[in-house]
């Protein structure tokens, strides 16, 4: 059976969303960051990492981003209620 292998950034936007998990906001970064500027997930990851580190500008900016390119995506609710709690 063959298996379908993941990219290289693939594979780093779901260590550096795992990262997060863990409440490991500045690692979890230098993965998302190395990430597609495309992809919803890590630029959601990406704004919560920034948010967690108190990069409010950034974050806000990134999650901006997030919301634009990604409106229907799952983690909407989340992005929103951290603009809120960063303004």
């Amino acid at each position: 059976m063959a298996y379908a292998r993941s990219s290289a950034p693939d594979a780093r936007v779901k260590r550096g969303l795992a990262l997060l998990a863990l409440q490991r906001p500045r690692e979890a970064l230098d993965d998302l960051r190395a990430a597609r500027g495309d992809d919803p997930d890590a630029l959601l990851g990406k704004g919560l990492a920034l948010a967690a580190l108190d990069s409010r500008d950034e974050a806000r900016a990134v999650l901006e981003a997030f919301l634009h390119l990604a409106p229907d995506h799952v983690g909407v609710a989340r992005a929103r209620a951290t603009l809120a709690r960063l303004r």
